[in-house]
């Protein structure tokens, strides 16, 4: 009763708090899923709109984890949806300076920065002004298939250094790679990342450094590719940064787009890093905010995930919590072995089978003559091992199928075939009414139980038996040594 009380006096309070009254709901469209939906796929896409003016964080609940979306530790985020107008929608609004960069609709998300490698970069000169920990995410395309010098796609200038993000051709093909260049052009430390990048196509980029142990990591496509303790890293990040150039001649612009930059003065983990990159966060307009996500990989089992938001009156908002269930995987299904019997003069065939799955919805055990007409068949429940008995007339060959069915439309099946002189009589086999084994003798079925009762009986009459007899035995013993003394 207290606990009831106690849940309904928050419920209440929440109700009229305001930081709660005038909080917009968050809404799911298509094609997320529906609260209770099984999924055939490991793949799953939630698609969300809502409204904050001033918006200071957005979490998503993924399976009871949070993760941080957008909060104040986002120093510069942008899209480049607006072609007229691009604009940092962090909480800072640290917007760049554009050198000559043009506008694409060929984004990974929506619109995109085009830099044509000769001229293009954007500058900014306030958002890196740290000495801590920090994280750069961008989704890049790389124009140039025929690269001869390294290309950059953050640099920064820190003197007497130059702190690069580029990618350099190698001998197994293009691949990310990121340095710690002093002002002559001398490599100071470099960590060349293992994924071959594609040309033409977006990739994901994430370098991230961690102040603490000193270690700095390049992500590509949300998986680790390199890591590397780098000390004194923190001093190096504390100057104009520079999208697309930085340093070097002209072979050093960047060619293609950028898109979705993300630059966070915190060290991010690998599942937030992985989080970032399959998902994206748009700004609108003043108070419209578009959130979408694309989770993949996803193996067989349950989620739930919510979305919360905090605008700049302090008002939190957050979405239903939605459940879904993931059936990427076929139901397990095999038949076992399989005896002929007669039930009340009736040939039966005793079909063991196993059928598993997460949600496994029923089991088809069908039997065929050899021309493939069906003779009898008949649906299962259980989730698991079990015998079905079919009728059937007497026939030289028996095809046995058993097809499994789940909850989320995924089946498979199992065929075996019998020749009637190959199978089992007589044999053991399983009551399917009353799931107790039974014992056919002399055409009785006895349940084990019983037929364990009768043998317990007989061995202890044997026993009383023997015990007489060896009773009698010995006093006929004794009688023999008597008479002959």
């Amino acid at each position: 009763m207290i606990k009831l009380f106690f849940a309904d006096f928050l419920v209440v309070l929440l109700i009229l708090s305001p930081a709660f009254a005038d909080a917009s709901p968050i809404d799911f469209s298509s094609p997320t899923p529906v609260d209770g939906s099984i999924l055939r796929s490991s793949r799953v896409e939630i698609n969300s709109t809502l409204q904050a003016f001033g918006l200071q964080e957005l979490t998503l609940e993924w399976g009871g984890t949070n993760y941080t979306i957008y909060d104040d530790s986002l120093v510069l985020a942008m899209d480049f949806d607006n072609m007229s107008a691009w604009a940092d929608f962090s909480t800072y609004a640290n917007n760049a300076t554009i050198h000559s960069a043009s506008w694409t609709d060929r984004g990974r998300y929506g619109g995109a920065m085009w830099l044509d490698g000769v001229d293009d970069y954007l500058s900014e000169t306030d958002v890196v002004n740290t000495t801590g920990s920090w994280t750069y995410c961008a989704w890049a395309r790389n124009d140039n298939g025929s690269i001869t010098a390294s290309k950059l796609l953050f640099a920064n200038r820190p003197s007497p250094n130059i702190f690069m993000f580029y990618i350099a051709n190698s001998s197994n093909g293009t691949r990310l790679r990121v340095g710690l260049w002093n002002l002559k052009g001398d490599s100071v430390t470099t960590i060349m990342g293992g994924e071959v990048l594609p040309v033409g196509e977006y990739f994901h980029v994430c370098f991230g450094y961690d102040s603490t142990d000193g270690n700095f990591s390049i992500y590509v496509n949300g998986k680790p590719d390199a890591s590397q303790k780098w000390l004194d890293m923190a001093d190096s990040m504390t100057n104009t940064l520079y999208i697309g150039y930085g340093y070097g001649g002209t072979d050093r612009y960047w060619q293609g787009a950028i898109d979705e930059i993300r630059i966070f003065s915190r060290s991010l983990t690998g599942e937030e890093i992985r989080m970032i990159y399959q998902t994206n966060l748009r700004r609108i307009n003043a108070t419209d905010w578009g959130f979408y996500a694309n989770l993949t990989d996803l193996p067989d089992g349950e989620y739930s995930f919510r979305l919360w938001a905090r605008d700049a009156s302090g008002n939190i908002s957050q979405s239903l919590l939605r459940h879904f269930s993931v059936e990427a995987t076929n139901p397990q299904v095999s038949i076992g072995p399989v005896s002929f019997k007669t039930l009340s003069g009736r040939p039966v065939l005793a079909i063991m089978v196993n059928s598993t799955d997460l949600s496994l919805n029923y089991t088809l055990i069908q039997a065929a003559n050899s021309t493939g007409e069906i003779l009898n068949s008949t649906e299962v429940t259980e989730n698991g091992s079990f015998l079905a008995e079919l009728e059937v007339p007497y026939e030289s060959q028996y095809i046995l199928t058993a097809t499994a069915y789940d909850l989320a439309g995924n089946t498979n099946q199992s065929t075996r075939v019998y020749n009637m002189d190959t199978l089992a009589t007589g044999d053991y086999f399983l009551n399917v009414l009353s799931r107790k084994p039974t014992l056919t003798i002399g055409g009785f079925a006895l349940t084990l139980g019983i037929a364990l009762l009768i043998a317990v009986l007989l061995v202890f009459a044997l026993w009383k038996h023997n015990k007489k007899g060896r009773k009698k035995k010995k006093e006929a013993v004794l009688q023999l040594r008597y008479t002959n003394n």
